[in-house]
């Protein structure tokens, strides 16, 4: 499997906690990656008397706009393909 489709898979699954209940920095391979490119946000929360941040467990992931844009258009190129597929 490539890279890419590797990153995207993890893209569709990403989450805070999984099934398991492990924490996204545990499972997931390219989360740093996937919030570089703005596929991902991570809030990082900062106590706020001392200034000190929250170790990463206290981490939370959100999928931005732009990455549910690239899983809609993943699904629907896959869509795409599969259809075009089935009619031959």
């Amino acid at each position: 499997m490539s890279t890419m489709v590797e990153v995207i898979t993890e893209l569709q699954h990403a989450c805070t906690r999984n099934d398991s209940g492990q924490h996204f920095t545990d499972f997931m391979k390219y989360w740093d990656y996937l919030e570089y490119v703005g596929l991902i946000a991570i809030d990082r929360p900062i106590y706020k008397r001392t200034g000190i941040p929250y170790s990463c467990q206290y981490w939370s992931l959100e999928v931005t706009q732009l990455g549910l844009d690239s899983i809609c258009d993943q699904i629907n190129l896959a869509g795409i393909a599969s259809a075009t597929t089935n009619e031959n």
